[in-house]
């Protein structure tokens, strides 16, 4: 009796940029085709795994950009930015744009003044849009992360953090919040 012939396997498609797991709300493993990968000959395209960090405002002005304007990710890239590096003490060093620093003591000048405009915006957003602007810049938390979080309907916490945005807004534009 002959053996039977074992069908060969089909590959399975390249996946596109879909979601694996998240392990946490800011960063989502991924897997993606590679844009190097020019090989005419190659049935299937070679796949990236990697990780990306999830922006819940770059979605939300991604969405509707008519309501989350470029202005209002400015200033939320601006809030963010002065936190990691005022608080928590990031740094370029090594990274890729790097620049030498003269001093030591320069490196620590730029942590002590962002850490001074964050205390400024922070003070200019009150408590309670701070919590909100916060959640959304700082945590990460979409909003329907941050919806079940409150206990608050979808509509309200949206309010919420665009005019915890729009106050950011004002704030870098050296303006007063319209208060009326």
């Amino acid at each position: 009796m002959k053996p039977r012939k074992q069908p060969k396997p089909t590959p399975s498609p390249a996946p596109r940029t879909a979601a694996v797991t998240l392990d946490h709300p800011g960063v989502m493993k991924a897997a993606w085709a590679d844009p190097e990968d020019m090989d005419p000959l190659r049935r299937e395209a070679r796949v990236i795994l990697g990780e990306r960090r999830y922006d819940p405002l770059l979605m939300l002005h991604r969405q509707t950009p008519e309501r989350w304007t470029n202005a209002l990710v400015m200033a939320g890239e601006r809030y963010r930015r002065d936190y990691e590096v005022g608080v928590l003490g990031a740094s370029s060093a090594g990274g890729r744009g790097a620049i030498d620093l003269p001093c030591p003591h320069v490196k620590a000048w730029g942590k002590a003044a962002a850490l001074t405009r964050h205390h400024a915006a922070r003070d200019a957003l009150g408590l309670t849009l701070h919590a909100y602007a916060s959640d959304l810049l700082v945590s990460r938390l979409s909003l329907a992360a941050i919806t079940s979080n409150r206990g608050l309907p979808r509509d309200r916490t949206a309010a919420m953090v665009e005019a915890a945005m729009l106050r950011l807004v004002d704030h870098y534009d050296g303006t007063k919040p319209n208060r009326e």
